[in-house]
């Protein structure tokens, strides 16, 4: 109710970008968001002048957004905009962080504003003062940014490298797993010049700590508990959308079991397994395809590399499956994420084939017709350029791959949840939103939750 009534009234009380700050943190630190208050939030953000900002207003009002996943092009270039010509007494380590964190979550570049920021950062590092402001977290958050956003300034990863490698005993298991991802993103992608880097070997010679961080988090995900998710009803894990993404998961592979029942082409899978990467028995290590036996489909394998989990293998091949679900994405959109754009990046630099599927092409049980052929259709159409033998084809059928994100929604999703854009006028900016949050009465909390918990 309170934010039904900030986003519609005329704040004829006096506003400036302090307020606009406090308000949208707020609502961010309760997750829950109003798709009126953030678009007048948005409205004046975008009014207000250049130097009614500093570097604390400015991160707080971009982390706030992130936190959200609330992708506001509009906002986040005029915030670049600002941000890009503010004097360095502007910022502390602090606000530098959260806004390079900010844009990594929202996988966001502006490159003026990350050079500019990461030209300060340089200047300033050796003053006690500014080293104090980066602590465990801000120095975690800059790390995981470097390796999302691929910012291969060596300057700024040797200062990275160096201070986390100092602070690496104060960092918690989050912080950890973040710098594992740092690791992980040098060595895969090689964004900087190895030779160039050996103050990375200060964080390796921590490599077990930071590793272990990073295994534990996998076991704990949602993802992995072991639940029948398929006797669920998806409606009554509506506002949870990590266990949405676990029944759709759990779907996508028992449709693909069914699938690939009895279905095999020893040519396809001889030319599959010789490619897989070195060091990569994954799918099919302990069932591997024989000539004249059928494909296995197994779920949750941890790649070797990256310590990733991977949804859907096919075993005895590089092909595996995501299943995303809403948290992917940015919210009331079709926008990968940071942290999945650079997961995605990493497994395809190893030479895997990975396929996703999003939550919005899934048929759902709101579909009329044979839902279970319309899910076969699905999955024949994003597999048969690689395992042509479903469609009937030989290899090198010339079968264009399919990027299932990029097409417009299927009839997929439960009632409520065809996406739409909404023309809110040149005043205000454009946000896809599911059609029930316009109607809806309660305030909206990404994922699809509503009202206060």
């Amino acid at each position: 109710k309170i934010a039904q009534q900030m986003g519609t009234r005329n704040f004829e009380l006096p506003c400036d970008a302090q307020h606009v700050s406090n308000i949208v943190n707020a609502f961010a630190k309760a997750q829950t968001w109003d798709q009126r208050l953030f678009q007048r939030m948005s409205y004046l953000a975008q009014r207000f002048p250049a130097d009614e900002f500093d570097g604390q207003i400015l991160a707080n009002i971009f982390n706030a957004y992130a936190q959200l996943r609330l992708r506001d092009e509009p906002l986040l270039r005029y915030l670049c905009d600002v941000g890009k010509n503010m004097p360095s007494s502007s910022y502390d380590g602090q606000a530098i962080a959260n806004v390079f964190h900010a844009l990594a979550v929202l996988g966001y570049r502006d490159e003026a504003l990350i050079d500019h920021l990461t030209a300060m950062l340089l200047r300033a590092r050796q003053t006690s003062l500014f080293a104090q402001d980066f602590n465990a977290q801000a120095l975690a958050n800059l790390a995981w940014s470097i390796a999302v956003l691929q910012l291969s300034n060596e300057g700024l990863n040797r200062f990275v490298c160096e201070a986390c490698a100092r602070q690496i005993h104060a960092m918690d298991q989050n912080q950890l797993r973040q710098l594992h991802q740092f690791v992980v993103a040098h060595e895969v992608e090689k964004f900087v010049d190895p030779s160039e880097l050996p103050q990375l070997q200060g964080i390796l010679d921590h490599r077990g700590k930071i590793e272990k961080a990073f295994l534990e988090e996998i076991k704990t995900s949602p993802k992995n508990q072991k639940t029948d998710r398929l006797e669920l009803d998806p409606e009554e894990e509506e506002g949870k959308p990590e266990i949405l993404g676990s029944y759709l998961q759990q779907d996508v592979a028992e449709c693909l079991k069914i699938l690939l029942r009895g279905k095999v082409d020893s040519t396809a899978v001889r030319r599959a397994v010789s490619e897989v990467p070195e060091g990569a028995e994954i799918a099919g290590e302990t069932n591997p395809v024989a000539e004249g036996g059928d494909f296995s489909v197994e779920e949750e394998l941890r790649e070797p590399v990256t310590g990733y989990s991977l949804d859907i293998g096919i075993s005895g091949t590089t092909i595996f499956i995501e299943v995303n679900g809403p948290t992917h994405y940015a919210s009331g959109s079709h926008k990968p994420l940071g942290a999945t754009t650079m997961k995605r990046r990493q497994l395809q630099k190893l030479g895997y084939t990975l396929l996703t599927v999003p939550y919005w092409q899934w048929p759902g049980s709101s579909v009329t017709g044979n839902t279970q052929e319309m899910k076969m259709a699905v999955l024949r159409r994003l597999l048969a350029p690689h395992l042509p033998m479903l469609v009937g084809g030989e290899i090198g059928a010339g079968e264009e791959p399919v990027d299932l994100e990029s097409e417009p929604p299927a009839q997929a999703l439960e009632p409520g949840s065809f996406m739409f854009s909404e023309d809110l006028g040149s005043d205000s900016f454009s946000l896809d939103v599911p059609i029930a949050d316009i109607f809806s009465e309660e305030p909206r909390r990404p994922g699809g939750a509503r009202g206060p918990g």
